[in-house]
């Protein structure tokens, strides 16, 4: 899966963000291959594709 786009949209907004690489993720039969986790290890997202990211204020 390719995390560009997610790399980009953090960089922009000079956010943090590392992305890991596994062979098989566990979370790749739950909703998806993709996975967004807080720092305290909380999953905020999963999904199969990137969305369009949204502008906050």
């Amino acid at each position: 899966m390719d995390a560009a786009a997610l790399e980009r949209a953090a960089r922009d907004r000079r956010g943090p963000l590392k992305v890991l690489g596994v062979e098989r993720p566990a979370t790749a039969t739950l909703d998806g291959p993709l996975l967004l986790s807080r720092p305290d290890q909380h999953v905020a997202w999963r999904g199969d594709r990137a969305c369009r990211p949204i502008r906050l204020r």
